[in-house]
């Protein structure tokens, strides 16, 4: 699975516009919420105590 950049962060690095980063993003199938989950699932609790 590729890494996932947020768009927003993708409109810094570029000198893009908030909102052609943005319709970039949602072009290709993002939206905000996927983003958010995909860091969630990366950064989960451990299943046991350590």
């Amino acid at each position: 699975m590729v890494d996932t950049i947020h768009w927003k962060l993708v409109a810094d690095l570029l000198g893009l516009a908030d909102q052609t980063a943005y319709e970039w993003h949602h072009v290709n199938g993002g939206d905000r919420a996927s983003y958010v989950a995909s860091r969630l699932k990366k950064h989960s609790a451990p299943a046991s105590p350590e």
